[in-house]
């Protein structure tokens, strides 16, 4: 069995990132773990340069042709978010041979997918998937309310962090000030500006959408930091300064903030996140981070006062989150997972490796290609 990989977008340029130890491998989503698992992946080809300026819709379209043209039945498409399977499910409704299709689901609870010709399409077309992956439990009881899927075709695997990077990454002082990172509507930036403490320093690294949210905010102002398009290795600069790492989220039903809080614990940071029901599973309040209740501004700048001026309290805080880190989301472990699932309903037994693309991350030599 071969693992086709399927993004919304193109990520070639990660691979090679990933490969130089520049990015953590979690961005890949456990193509580099399969490899090491000693399965066969791939990506799509890089769309011809004539049809870049069409738009992503075009990409999935083209991604879509060409595994579909080389992959066989016995094989696997996983599809990280969604979007990236509407194509293939569309050409399994329409009785084109595929390979087995898992989504990993993203944002398929989000609301504008509940109601109306959305929903309808998807309740069609995620008849043909074998399975659906959430990275919260609590999540698949939802799909198989809105969308008709029944539970046999349903599964749930934590998300994944590469510890290994993370735990190389070199110490350095923290500076007093509070970072908040993350993209989508899922984010409460709102509710964070009201708690900010007077005179305290708010460092935000947003998409646009929340970045002119926060600057139409009536706290908005002295103090807070916006930044946009942030490099990885920049990134990792402002988690290892920041004195506290802030996820602050809405209780919307899709997920939201799981990659930051992962990484942070990953760096044993001091981490204060809201409490919505996409973190169930995830926020242990007082042992692998600080839970606030959703939307509570005051409980927050209590939270934040108290760890900007005793930050040695939370040293054992620390230290449990970087160990849950290892203990319960390591990237192997989703690897594993995704192999599972897909030999749960694999149609053959034999698993080859052709001349690939060698990548090697914290020592593991794995095999993933890039036609």
């Amino acid at each position: 069995m071969k693992f086709w990989y399927a993004f919304p977008s193109p990520v070639h340029h990660e691979v090679p990132l990933v490969r130089d130890g520049l990015v953590p491998s979690h961005r890949l989503w456990g193509m580099v773990e399969l490899g090491s698992l000693g399965f066969e992946v791939e990506l799509s080809s890089r769309l011809p340069k004539a049809f870049t300026p069409y738009g992503l819709q075009v990409w999935r379209l083209w991604q879509t042709f060409w595994i579909l043209r080389n992959a066989s039945e016995d094989d696997c498409i996983v599809a990280v978010h969604e979007v990236s399977a509407l194509f293939f499910l569309l050409a399994r409704r329409l009785r084109v041979a595929s390979p087995k299709i898992i989504i990993l689901n993203l944002a398929l609870l989000h609301p504008k997918n509940h109601i109306g010709l959305r929903n309808a399409v998807w309740r069609v077309l995620l008849k043909g998937v074998d399975r659906i992956v959430s990275l919260v439990e609590s999540q698949s009881p939802s799909i198989e309310t809105h969308f008709g899927v029944e539970p046999a075709r349903l599964a749930f695997l934590p998300m994944l962090v590469d510890c290994g990077y993370f735990q190389k990454a070199n110490l350095c002082q923290e500076e007093r000030f509070i970072l908040a990172v993350g993209t989508n509507d899922g984010k409460d930036f709102e509710t964070l500006l009201e708690a900010l403490p007077l005179g305290e320093r708010l460092v935000v690294i947003t998409d646009s959408f929340n970045a002119d949210k926060i600057r139409a905010h009536r706290s908005f102002g002295q103090g807070v930091e916006i930044y946009q398009n942030v490099p990885a290795l920049e990134l990792m600069s402002w988690y290892r300064r920041a004195g506290v790492v802030v996820i602050p989220l809405a209780d919307t039903p899709h997920g939201s903030g799981h990659t930051v809080f992962l990484e942070n614990m990953a760096l044993g940071k001091i981490i204060v996140v809201s409490e919505s029901r996409s973190m169930r599973g995830y926020v242990k309040s007082g042992v692998n981070c600080i839970g606030v209740p959703v939307a509570d501004a005051k409980v927050l700048r209590g939270v934040l006062e108290r760890i900007l001026d005793s930050p040695k309290e939370y040293d054992m805080l620390r230290v449990n989150a970087a160990r849950d880190a290892r203990e319960c989301f390591e990237a192997m472990r989703f690897g594993r997972g995704i192999r599972d699932i897909a030999e749960s309903h694999s149609r053959g037994s034999g698993v080859g490796l052709k001349g690939t693309e060698k990548l090697r991350v914290e020592g593991r030599l794995d095999h993933v290609s890039l036609s």
